[in-house]
């Protein structure tokens, strides 16, 4: 039904001087939208430690999975040819790097900047792990979140939004910049957070930066920033 009454529009201006403005925009417009076409690529693996690092995306998450043994990560984009995915199994170590593709970026940006339009591209990468292993993530600016996930988890970032839904693991993550968001547990949770020009607030009530509680050691929370924000609510359930 739309497309008729788009054809009919253009139709009536057949005779108008704009007509080749208006046909550009449509067949345009298509273009756009095939080119938001989401690939996914996915590996599974049986290794206890995951290497991530991201160059350019917009969110990971790490969502917590029954499975005894088997990693499964999930890389989703809407523009592959921006993008260098690598997948390295190297005896108990799975190392993922997503970086910029250079050559593709630069050829995609000159044919589009003489259209004055660049279409975007989103990422996300999921990572289905089971409990125990360790998974170390790293890069530039990426909005992390981890799933109340029991084990090893290392996060340095230069600049990012990091959610933990509960600290169930030994955590430790470095952000330059940006807001560390977490739910701890009073009773039970070492803690160690310091920002050097951020703010650190504990249920709504500012701290003094290096804050410090002691507690289990295998439920343990550290994050170290010099501009960021670290924003937790505390349990008082023992």
């Amino acid at each position: 039904m739309v497309i008729p009454k788009v054809l009919h529009f253009l139709k009536s201006y057949t005779n108008s001087k704009n007509m080749h403005w208006l046909l550009f925009w449509f067949f345009l417009g298509i273009l756009e939208v095939q080119c938001q076409h989401k690939v996914s690529k996915t590996i599974n693996s049986t290794v206890n430690y995951i290497d991530i690092f991201i160059e350019d995306a917009d969110n990971l998450t790490v969502i917590p999975v029954n499975s005894k043994s088997t990693v499964k990560v999930i890389i989703e984009t809407t523009n592959i040819s921006f993008h260098r995915i690598e997948f390295k199994e190297l005896k108990s170590l799975l190392k993922v790097e997503l970086t910029t593709h250079e050559d593709a970026f630069m050829n995609n940006h000159q044919q589009t900047e003489k259209f004055c339009v660049i279409p975007p591209s989103y990422t996300n990468i999921i990572v289905e792990v089971p409990i125990h292993k360790t998974i170390a993530v790293s890069g530039k600016v990426l909005d992390v979140q981890s799933m109340s996930y029991q084990g090893n988890l290392q996060i340095n970032l230069e600049r990012g939004s990091i959610r933990l839904h509960k600290n169930l693991g030994k955590t430790k993550i470095t952000v330059y910049s940006g807001v560390v968001y977490a739910s701890v547990n009073a009773y039970k949770d070492a803690l160690f957070l310091e920002t050097t020009k951020g703010v650190i607030s504990l249920n709504e009530e500012e701290q003094k930066s290096p804050y410090k509680q002691t507690g289990n050691p295998n439920r343990s929370l550290q994050v170290n920033s010099i501009l960021g924000n670290i924003v937790l609510q505390s349990s008082s359930k023992k």
